[in-house]
């Protein structure tokens, strides 16, 4: 009540709007302003969910071998065609729930560099590599006040393999990737805004699989480590006050669990895939909807030389 009366004198005197700057990673730690937590809150909860968007888990949908070569000099390579889609569960901001679906399409291509060695007879592919890259469109739900620059999201990195794929062995992979994702704004009623720019995130993926008559399972696990600068603006009506957050950078870890179902036919491989982000982490005075993970899932159509 005491910081209300002095906030409400200052405006008083100043005759004017006055600007409440507020340090963005107090906000998340608990403050005095409950609807600017919110704001900070939502705006900390969306980089995690537009990563798995754009990313989805498995690299190389529907296999966990890396490609290698067919002969010395001659690599194989593929290209799939990817669509994902994740629930973003937000927390309320001034009252209302906030949530949104975020879905991407895009070219995922993968070529082989390095074979790897053998260790049995029917074992090889140890310290393959591959090269991979990704390019497509991460599309927000603009009807309920998302928006973005620009959707274009993309990627380089490379698969090294642990085993490749054989009648006695899965196959096995690690692999990691650089992506850059797109900026995004929301705004609601020109009374609540957030922005979340300069977005990336580094993707690591581990996956093991294995085909039984065309048909394929692969299981991984994901961890995502990425960053965003990220501000917000609440306009009180009440008190015709604007109070600013941030901006400021806010980095977030998450790890995720996913399984693919695939089917091949010939040099054609078409893929399911379902999987889980977990929680991040929430700090004290957060909603508990801050920092929330949940399911995505895609489907993809791989061509294979």
């Amino acid at each position: 009540m005491r910081l209300r009366a002095l906030l409400v004198a200052a405006f008083s005197i100043a005759g004017g709007t006055t600007a409440l700057a507020v340090d963005l990673h107090a906000q998340t730690l608990g403050c005095g302003f409950e609807e600017i937590c919110e704001v900070a809150d939502a705006a900390v909860t969306v980089p995690a969910r537009l990563a798995i968007t754009a990313a989805g888990g498995n690299p190389v949908p529907g296999t966990a071998s890396t490609l290698g070569m067919r002969v010395p000099g001659s690599p194989r390579w593929s290209i799939a065609l990817r669509g994902t889609v994740a629930r973003a569960q937000l927390p309320p901001v001034g009252g209302s729930d906030l949530a949104a679906t975020f879905w991407s399409i895009g070219a995922d291509a993968s070529i082989g560099l390095f074979n790897g060695f053998m260790l049995l007879p029917t074992i090889g592919g140890f310290g393959s590599v591959d090269a991979l890259a990704s390019a497509g469109l991460l599309r927000v739900p603009e009807g309920d006040g998302f928006e973005t620059d620009s959707p274009l999201t993309w990627a380089l990195g490379a698969r090294v393999g642990i085993l490749r794929e054989s009648f006695t062995a899965p196959g096995v992979s690690v692999s990691a990737m650089f992506r850059s994702l797109p900026d995004l704004d929301y705004a609601r009623d020109s009374t609540v805004s957030f922005a979340n720019d300069a977005q990336s995130v580094m993707t690591y993926r581990a996956t093991v699989g294995k085909r039984i008559l065309g048909l394929g399972l692969t299981a991984g696990i994901a961890h995502d480590r990425g960053s965003s600068e990220v501000s917000g603006r609440l306009v009180d009506q009440g008190w015709l006050l604007e109070h600013d957050i941030g901006p400021g950078e806010v980095s977030f870890n998450r790890t995720s669990f996913f399984g693919n179902v695939s089917y091949t036919l010939l040099i054609l491989n078409m893929a399911a895939e379902l999987g889980w982000q977990e929680d991040g982490d929430r700090p004290a005075g957060a909603h508990e909807d801050t920092g929330k993970g949940g399911l995505f899932g895609g489907i993809a159509v791989r061509l294979a030389i």
